[in-house]
């Protein structure tokens, strides 16, 4: 079981992973949805705000917020290496989190993209293991 352990940090540790991981969670944030696949909430107060986002980034859905407006936040992000998760190191974080809740981590749907990027990445690198090439 360790081996299993073992191949799989290696894969997602793995720089190119992490990058795919920071996209996902940006692109998950871009469409308005948290962790559980839920449009984030609460909606933005102010129907002339929402209506500039809106204009800004559809794909979140009008008064729904996507997490960005001038990039800082986005920009901010890393993938932490001992709890395997994307995070932000920008300033507003916290508050963003008290808002909003459970904006950080995947749903099932967000993961799909990277699932054959891991399976074809662990399969190499047990087999590199287990053969020691």
């Amino acid at each position: 079981m360790d081996d299993i352990e073992d191949i799989t940090r290696t894969v997602v540790l793995d720089s190119v992973s992490q990058d795919l991981l920071i996209e996902l969670q940006k692109d998950q944030l871009m469409r308005g949805e948290n962790e559980r696949g839920e449009s984030i909430e609460p909606e933005y107060a102010s129907f002339s705000y929402a209506k500039f986002k809106n204009r800004i980034n559809p794909r979140a859905g009008f008064g729904t917020p996507d997490m960005k407006y001038t990039g800082a936040f986005f920009n901010a992000f890393f993938f932490d290496e001992d709890d395997l998760e994307v995070y932000s190191r920008d300033e507003k974080v916290e508050r963003l989190i008290a808002k909003y809740g459970d904006i950080f981590g995947f749903h099932r749907e967000s993961l799909d993209p990277y699932a054959a990027y891991f399976i074809r990445n662990f399969k190499e690198e047990f087999m590199s293991q287990m053969t020691g090439e």
